[in-house]
């Protein structure tokens, strides 16, 4: 994390069933704590981005990861936007999907990156875990001096 920037990493084993993009009762208390906090903080924060992740296994009920990967993190923006009440026209929120694609293991700036180390990232169950996840990555705002909002860490 850099002092303007945090990411915060769910499981979809704790907010999804298996192929499911309905959030499960455990993923609705964990978005519920999180966003929580979040909302208090909402001030300090400028932008939230929810990603969505997937395996290489493929999806037996979406025509592909990315599809799901992207319901999944779509159903995230609306929790946080109906249950939370979160308005994304007062604060900046989007959602995006990586699909299969971007591994936890996989550098944002590692330019040969390739079919071949995407196969090993998820070769086993525990890795392929790891990466069915949703991101939340959130911005943070400076004061006008240049320093970072001392309330923003609740």
């Amino acid at each position: 994390n850099e002092p303007t920037f945090q990411k915060i990493t769910f499981s979809s084993n704790i907010l999804f069933g298996s192929d499911e993009i309905v959030l499960n009762e455990k993923g609705k208390d964990a978005l519920w704590k999180v966003g929580s906090i979040l909302k208090r903080n909402m001030g300090n924060i400028r932008e939230i981005q929810i990603q969505g992740h997937a395996d290489t296994n493929p999806s037996n009920r979406y025509r592909s990861n990315m599809q799901l990967a992207a319901m999944r993190a779509i159903t995230v923006f609306n929790y946080l936007k109906d249950e939370l009440k979160i308005d994304p026209a007062d604060h900046l929120i989007s959602t995006t999907s990586f699909g299969e694609f971007k591994p936890v293991q996989r550098s944002e700036d590692d330019d040969r990156y390739d079919g071949r180390q995407l196969r090993y990232h998820n070769q086993t169950d525990e890795l392929r875990e790891r990466n069915r996840r949703i991101e939340l990555l959130l911005f943070y705002r400076y004061l006008e001096d240049g320093s970072l909002n001392s309330t923003r860490r609740n």
